[in-house]
């Protein structure tokens, strides 16, 4: 049964642009079902935070994601910059309009800009369900997993399958306090440990033929 109790707080926010780091001393927590980390960390200052140039490469390298059969343009990324194949590669997996119904997706990729936690799990359970090593729940399946969560309900209706996944998978960083915030910045250390997670996750095989 995919339903699970968390006492987290989610709040999505409005999506492209200008990302800033949450203020104060915050706990974040990797969320999984069975061992939650719980750690205390200072606000992510702009050298440990991931920008959007940072987070593509780390894509491209640790899932092998090739460029896709249509050439990508990017306004602000010349066809000659060194990492314009990782760009290409995972930029349909880190398109935010899922977070913001009606939001304007503006034409360019922003490199510079620092990944928000909610797109960053967004990206990566995309990827894992384009290899097949998990499933998406269904929409019915994602509100009743997202029903225990504090604001919940606030998540946009086609994103919960996969803020569902994430939470499920401990693929999502929620702040203890204000719990996950679109807008809140994705560390270097939240990614890696995001990454182990990731890395192990694989469909169970299918039941031997008798």
């Amino acid at each position: 049964m995919f339903r699970q109790s968390v006492a987290l707080s989610v709040t999505m926010i409005c999506c492209v642009g200008l990302s800033r780091p949450v203020s104060g001393e915050a706990a974040r927590v990797v969320a999984s079902p069975t061992n939650p980390v719980v750690v205390r960390a200072p606000p992510v200052s702009v050298a440990e935070s991931v920008t959007r140039r940072q987070f593509s490469e780390v894509l491209h390298e640790k899932f092998g994601l090739r460029s896709p059969a249509a050439p990508v343009s990017f306004p602000d990324i010349s066809r000659t910059d060194r990492n314009y194949a990782a760009i290409e590669a995972a930029a349909p997996y880190m398109n935010e309009q899922i977070l913001c119904p009606g939001c304007y997706l503006h034409p360019n990729f922003f490199p510079d800009q620092p990944v928000s936690q909610s797109l960053a799990a967004v990206a990566i359970v995309r990827i894992l369900v384009a290899q097949n090593r998990m499933q998406l729940p269904s929409i019915a399946e994602a509100e009743g997993a997202l029903a225990g969560v504090s604001g919940g309900r606030n998540v946009p209706r086609d994103a919960k399958p996969y803020i569902a996944a994430a939470t499920r998978h401990g693929l999502v960083v929620v702040d203890a306090t204000h719990g996950l915030q679109s807008k809140a910045v994705l560390s270097q250390t939240d990614l890696g440990a995001i990454l182990d997670k990731a890395a192990k996750i694989q469909l169970p095989a299918p039941p031997p033929i008798k």
